[in-house]
Protein backbone atom coordinates (compact mmCIF):
# COMPACT_ATOMS: atom_id res chain seq x y z
CA UNK A 1 0.00 0.00 0.00
CA UNK A 2 2.71 2.13 -0.01
CA UNK A 3 2.67 3.57 -3.25
CA UNK A 4 0.15 6.18 -4.16
CA UNK A 5 -1.90 7.88 -6.96
CA UNK A 6 -3.29 11.32 -7.20
CA UNK A 7 -5.83 12.29 -8.77
CA UNK A 8 -8.25 15.52 -8.29
CA UNK A 9 -10.88 15.08 -5.89
CA UNK A 10 -13.56 16.72 -7.57
CA UNK A 11 -12.68 14.36 -10.29
CA UNK A 12 -13.68 11.40 -8.18
CA UNK A 13 -16.93 12.71 -6.76
CA UNK A 14 -17.54 13.67 -10.15
CA UNK A 15 -17.14 10.14 -11.41
CA UNK A 16 -18.97 8.60 -8.66
CA UNK A 17 -21.98 10.92 -9.54
CA UNK A 18 -21.99 9.75 -12.95
CA UNK A 19 -21.80 5.97 -11.51
CA UNK A 20 -24.51 6.67 -9.19
CA UNK A 21 -26.71 7.93 -12.04
CA UNK A 22 -26.54 5.67 -14.17
CA UNK A 23 -26.83 3.27 -10.91
CA UNK A 24 -30.38 5.06 -10.49
CA UNK A 25 -31.69 4.58 -14.06
CA UNK A 26 -31.02 0.75 -14.04
CA UNK A 27 -32.84 0.66 -10.70
CA UNK A 28 -35.91 2.97 -11.61
CA UNK A 29 -36.02 1.90 -15.15
CA UNK A 30 -35.67 -2.02 -14.68
CA UNK A 31 -36.62 -2.98 -18.43
CA UNK A 32 -34.07 -1.22 -20.54
CA UNK A 33 -31.56 -2.82 -21.96
CA UNK A 34 -28.07 -4.25 -19.81
CA UNK A 35 -29.85 -2.45 -16.76
CA UNK A 36 -27.83 -5.01 -14.78
CA UNK A 37 -24.60 -3.51 -16.18
CA UNK A 38 -25.71 0.02 -14.68
CA UNK A 39 -26.52 -1.18 -11.12
CA UNK A 40 -22.31 -2.92 -11.75
CA UNK A 41 -21.22 0.14 -12.29
CA UNK A 42 -23.23 1.96 -9.65
CA UNK A 43 -21.57 -0.12 -7.34
CA UNK A 44 -18.13 2.24 -7.46
CA UNK A 45 -20.66 5.23 -6.25
CA UNK A 46 -20.24 3.99 -2.25
CA UNK A 47 -16.94 3.21 -1.83
CA UNK A 48 -16.00 6.82 -3.30
CA UNK A 49 -18.05 9.06 -1.64
CA UNK A 50 -17.59 7.04 1.85
CA UNK A 51 -13.89 7.46 1.15
CA UNK A 52 -14.17 11.70 0.69
CA UNK A 53 -16.57 11.96 3.54
CA UNK A 54 -14.87 10.35 5.97
CA UNK A 55 -11.09 11.88 4.94
CA UNK A 56 -12.41 15.22 4.96
CA UNK A 57 -13.55 15.11 8.65
CA UNK A 58 -11.20 13.27 9.88
CA UNK A 59 -9.22 16.23 8.31
CA UNK A 60 -11.30 18.69 10.03
CA UNK A 61 -13.26 17.65 12.00
CA UNK A 62 -16.57 19.42 11.28
CA UNK A 63 -18.74 17.31 12.47
CA UNK A 64 -21.69 20.21 13.11
CA UNK A 65 -21.58 21.09 9.21
CA UNK A 66 -21.74 17.48 8.09
CA UNK A 67 -24.68 16.80 10.63
CA UNK A 68 -26.98 20.03 9.53
CA UNK A 69 -25.86 18.91 5.61
CA UNK A 70 -26.37 15.32 5.77
CA UNK A 71 -29.54 15.78 7.77
CA UNK A 72 -31.40 18.37 5.81
CA UNK A 73 -30.40 17.14 2.55
CA UNK A 74 -31.56 13.33 3.80
CA UNK A 75 -34.53 14.58 5.05
CA UNK A 76 -35.45 16.57 2.19
CA UNK A 77 -34.93 13.63 -0.33
CA UNK A 78 -37.00 10.81 1.65
CA UNK A 79 -39.86 13.58 1.59
CA UNK A 80 -39.47 14.68 -1.94
CA UNK A 81 -39.48 10.59 -3.12
CA UNK A 82 -41.64 8.98 -1.06
CA UNK A 83 -44.64 9.55 -3.10
CA UNK A 84 -42.69 8.87 -5.79
CA UNK A 85 -42.25 5.48 -4.41
CA UNK A 86 -45.44 5.04 -3.08
CA UNK A 87 -46.93 4.91 -6.67
CA UNK A 88 -43.97 3.17 -8.78
CA UNK A 89 -42.97 0.42 -6.64
CA UNK A 90 -39.49 0.85 -6.64
CA UNK A 91 -37.19 0.37 -3.60
CA UNK A 92 -35.14 3.54 -3.61
CA UNK A 93 -34.40 5.00 -0.40
CA UNK A 94 -36.79 2.62 1.23
CA UNK A 95 -36.81 3.31 4.38
CA UNK A 96 -33.66 5.57 4.33
CA UNK A 97 -31.21 7.17 1.61
CA UNK A 98 -27.66 6.80 1.57
CA UNK A 99 -27.23 10.37 3.04
CA UNK A 100 -28.73 9.55 5.87
CA UNK A 101 -26.52 5.96 6.33
CA UNK A 102 -23.49 8.82 6.15
CA UNK A 103 -25.36 11.15 8.89
CA UNK A 104 -25.60 7.89 11.61
CA UNK A 105 -21.60 7.48 10.87
CA UNK A 106 -20.94 11.11 11.15
CA UNK A 107 -23.26 11.56 14.24
CA UNK A 108 -21.73 8.07 16.38
CA UNK A 109 -18.39 10.02 16.00
CA UNK A 110 -19.30 12.78 17.14
CA UNK A 111 -20.47 11.40 20.41
CA UNK A 112 -16.66 9.31 20.31
CA UNK A 113 -14.78 12.69 19.58
CA UNK A 114 -16.88 14.56 22.56
CA UNK A 115 -16.44 11.64 25.02
CA UNK A 116 -12.19 11.82 24.01
CA UNK A 117 -12.04 15.59 24.63
CA UNK A 118 -14.17 15.53 27.90
CA UNK A 119 -12.90 15.11 31.13
CA UNK A 120 -14.99 12.08 32.13
CA UNK A 121 -14.29 9.12 33.85
CA UNK A 122 -13.31 6.04 31.49
CA UNK A 123 -16.06 4.07 32.36
CA UNK A 124 -18.88 6.59 31.53
CA UNK A 125 -16.90 7.54 28.08
CA UNK A 126 -16.78 4.10 27.57
CA UNK A 127 -20.54 3.61 28.07
CA UNK A 128 -21.59 6.78 25.98
CA UNK A 129 -19.27 5.75 22.86
CA UNK A 130 -21.18 2.08 23.14
CA UNK A 131 -24.63 3.49 23.33
CA UNK A 132 -23.95 5.68 20.60
CA UNK A 133 -23.06 2.92 18.55
CA UNK A 134 -25.94 0.52 19.28
CA UNK A 135 -28.38 3.02 18.54
CA UNK A 136 -27.02 4.59 15.18
CA UNK A 137 -26.18 1.34 14.24
CA UNK A 138 -29.45 0.23 14.95
CA UNK A 139 -30.73 2.85 12.61
CA UNK A 140 -28.29 2.11 10.42
CA UNK A 141 -29.78 -1.26 9.50
CA UNK A 142 -33.07 0.42 7.93
CA UNK A 143 -30.80 2.48 5.89
CA UNK A 144 -28.71 1.87 2.39
CA UNK A 145 -25.78 -0.08 2.39
CA UNK A 146 -27.32 -0.85 6.29
CA UNK A 147 -24.94 -1.86 9.05
CA UNK A 148 -22.19 -3.47 7.35
CA UNK A 149 -21.86 0.07 5.58
CA UNK A 150 -22.03 2.04 8.95
CA UNK A 151 -19.32 -0.25 9.92
CA UNK A 152 -16.89 0.45 6.71
CA UNK A 153 -17.74 4.32 7.16
CA UNK A 154 -16.51 4.33 10.66
CA UNK A 155 -13.32 2.19 9.74
CA UNK A 156 -12.28 4.63 7.48
CA UNK A 157 -12.22 7.38 9.28
CA UNK A 158 -9.89 5.73 11.94
CA UNK A 159 -8.22 4.14 9.30
CA UNK A 160 -7.21 7.70 8.33
CA UNK A 161 -6.19 8.74 11.95
CA UNK A 162 -3.26 6.18 11.39
CA UNK A 163 -3.40 3.60 8.43
CA UNK A 164 -2.21 0.31 9.20
CA UNK A 165 -2.36 -3.36 7.76
CA UNK A 166 -5.03 -4.35 10.27
CA UNK A 167 -7.46 -1.61 9.60
CA UNK A 168 -6.56 -1.96 5.61
CA UNK A 169 -7.68 -5.59 6.06
CA UNK A 170 -11.15 -5.04 8.10
CA UNK A 171 -11.63 -2.29 5.35
CA UNK A 172 -11.44 -4.20 2.36
CA UNK A 173 -13.47 -7.41 4.59
CA UNK A 174 -16.60 -4.74 4.78
CA UNK A 175 -16.11 -3.76 1.58
CA UNK A 176 -16.56 -7.19 -0.01
CA UNK A 177 -20.45 -7.16 1.89
CA UNK A 178 -21.71 -4.17 0.70
CA UNK A 179 -23.47 -5.78 -2.06
CA UNK A 180 -24.01 -9.43 -1.53
CA UNK A 181 -25.88 -9.49 -4.30
CA UNK A 182 -24.55 -11.60 -7.34
CA UNK A 183 -21.07 -10.91 -7.82
CA UNK A 184 -21.43 -6.97 -7.08
CA UNK A 185 -19.14 -7.17 -3.69
CA UNK A 186 -16.02 -7.50 -5.86
CA UNK A 187 -16.92 -4.13 -7.61
CA UNK A 188 -17.06 -2.61 -4.06
CA UNK A 189 -13.93 -4.36 -3.10
CA UNK A 190 -11.83 -3.17 -6.43
CA UNK A 191 -12.80 0.02 -5.75
CA UNK A 192 -12.06 0.40 -2.42
CA UNK A 193 -8.67 -1.56 -2.89
CA UNK A 194 -7.75 0.97 -5.67
CA UNK A 195 -9.09 4.00 -3.30
CA UNK A 196 -6.46 2.78 -1.03
CA UNK A 197 -3.96 3.70 -3.18
CA UNK A 198 -4.94 7.33 -3.57
CA UNK A 199 -3.41 10.02 -2.16
CA UNK A 200 -6.24 11.97 -0.51
CA UNK A 201 -3.48 14.39 1.18
CA UNK A 202 -2.59 16.27 -2.26
CA UNK A 203 -4.33 19.56 -2.56
CA UNK A 204 -5.44 20.28 -6.23
CA UNK A 205 -7.65 23.89 -7.19
CA UNK A 206 -11.67 23.29 -6.75
CA UNK A 207 -13.40 21.86 -9.72
CA UNK A 208 -16.99 22.79 -8.26
CA UNK A 209 -16.39 25.43 -5.64
CA UNK A 210 -19.99 25.47 -4.27
CA UNK A 211 -20.28 22.03 -1.86
CA UNK A 212 -23.95 22.71 -2.11
CA UNK A 213 -24.17 21.54 -5.83
CA UNK A 214 -22.87 17.84 -4.80
CA UNK A 215 -25.33 17.48 -1.75
CA UNK A 216 -28.93 19.13 -4.12
CA UNK A 217 -27.41 16.90 -6.82
CA UNK A 218 -28.40 14.01 -5.04
CA UNK A 219 -32.59 14.53 -4.56
CA UNK A 220 -32.75 16.60 -7.73
CA UNK A 221 -31.81 13.86 -10.12
CA UNK A 222 -34.24 11.21 -8.34
CA UNK A 223 -36.99 13.45 -8.78
CA UNK A 224 -36.04 13.93 -12.59
CA UNK A 225 -35.84 10.24 -12.81
CA UNK A 226 -38.63 9.26 -11.07
CA UNK A 227 -41.06 12.17 -12.47
CA UNK A 228 -40.32 10.93 -16.13
CA UNK A 229 -40.84 6.94 -14.72
CA UNK A 230 -44.12 8.51 -13.66
CA UNK A 231 -44.95 10.13 -16.23
CA UNK A 232 -44.20 6.90 -18.69
CA UNK A 233 -46.54 5.17 -16.35
CA UNK A 234 -49.47 7.02 -16.42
Amino acid sequence: MKYKISINQDILKIVALVAMTIDHIALIFPTIPFDWMGRYIGRISFPIFAFLLMKHLNQYQIYKKYVVRLGFFGILSYFILKPFQIHLGFPLALPLNILLSFLFAVLTLKVFSFCAQKKMNLLLKIIFSAISFLIFSFLAFGAQYGVIGFCYLLLLYFYFQKPNKYKTFLILFCSFFLNVESYQGVISFIMTYILLKVDFNKVYPRLIKHWCIFYLYYPLHLLLLASIAYFLKY
